[in-house]
């Protein structure tokens, strides 16, 4: 049985290889064409995605920096740009605002810490005229200004040390030269107009915040799905393995199932294979009469161009071949015509 269909299984595999064959060498130019194209569309899109995803994500961040520590987004991103040409990090700049916040803090909530002696220092005070407790913000220039009125590098280390940590240290260029060089870092970014609204911001963390709302969601979904799909498939399997057991009690038991499922299966495999042939067929003639056709309007296009320019004896030519790759029959005209030229 399974010889049988093996051997009724050669011929349309032979016939259907030789089919697409044809179809491979005739597709093999416009593929090269279209697999170029499509791999640089591709490699753009994903360079586009990965570049969209890399400036969401940093200002994503801004935003989140903001959120924790009370600095204003725009003044986060013209410090970045100071940070990083005093040769200091973004990660760097992060950690030493975040400090500031945690200092002030403990200040406002305790009456102590890190900062208290720093602010007397300075004459500082943490609430305005009216009590009102001032922003992070504003504290942060007020503070800036006060470090660069510091004579000593030694104190204005110390001050650093005590408002932003280790990290402030290294940022003496950003935070230890007086409000006159901070402001300057600020107005700097902004002319340079890379600096992101605060709104804009917002939007993006909205959007960050949903999407991995989403991703949690389908991730949430699928697995639900597939906790719904296990008894159903617990079942299918032990319905497969009754079925098997009393296949296996029947005449011939598993092997002639067996070698049923095979022959089936080859039947399948071989109407798959006559299809593909009579379509690569069809497809073969399609593209020649489509290759003729463009040929034909072409030769048709160059005819009467030659006749209007008045080149009878190009015109003939093509009118030659125009006929040639048409109606055969109709080589006598052409044949007559040369003859008359």
């Amino acid at each position: 049985m399974i010889i049988a269909a093996v051997d009724k299984f050669s011929k349309p595999l032979k016939q259907a290889t030789a089919m697409i064959g044809k179809l491979g060498s005739m597709a093999k130019g416009v593929g090269k064409v279209i697999g170029g194209l499509g791999l640089a569309v591709t490699a753009a899109a994903a360079a586009f995605v990965a570049l969209g995803k890399k400036a969401f994500d940093a200002l994503d961040d801004i935003g989140k920096t903001a959120g924790r520590t009370g600095i204003a987004t725009d003044k986060i991103q013209a410090l970045r740009l100071a940070a990083v040409e005093s040769g200091g990090t973004i990660e760097g700049l992060n950690k030493s605002i975040e400090k500031f916040a945690k200092n002030v803090g403990d200040v406002v909530v305790k009456g102590t810490g890190e900062a208290s002696y720093a602010l007397d220092r300075m004459g500082i005070t943490l609430r305005n005229n009216n009590g009102v407790l001032k922003s992070n913000d504003d504290l942060l220039t007020e503070i800036v200004g006060g470090i660069g009125k510091v004579g000593s590098e030694a104190e204005r280390a110390s001050l650093l040390m005590s408002f932003f940590g280790r990290e402030g240290i290294k940022l003496n260029q950003v935070f230890g030269q007086g409000q006159e060089t901070f402001d300057k870092w600020i107005s700097t970014a902004q002319e340079m107009g890379f600096v992101v609204s605060g709104k804009s911001i917002a939007a993006i963390e909205s959007f960050n915040d949903r999407f991995a709302e989403l991703q949690f969601l389908v991730s949430g979904l699928i697995n639900q799905s597939f906790a719904a799909l296990a008894p159903v498939l617990d079942a299918l399997i032990i319905n497969f393995k009754d079925f098997a057991v009393e296949a296996q009690k029947s005449k011939g038991g598993l092997e002639k199932l067996g070698q049923e499922i095979a022959t089936k299966f080859l039947d399948s495999v071989i109407s798959l294979i006559r299809f593909v042939g009579e379509a690569g067929e069809t497809l073969i003639n399609f593209a020649i009469k489509s290759t003729n056709g463009l040929k034909q309007m072409g030769l048709a296009a160059l005819l009467i161009a030659q006749v209007v320019s008045k080149n009878l004896r190009g015109a003939v030519e093509t009118l030659q071949d125009l006929l040639n790759n048409t109606n055969p029959e109709l080589s006598n005209f052409a044949e007559t015509a040369n003859s008359r030229r």
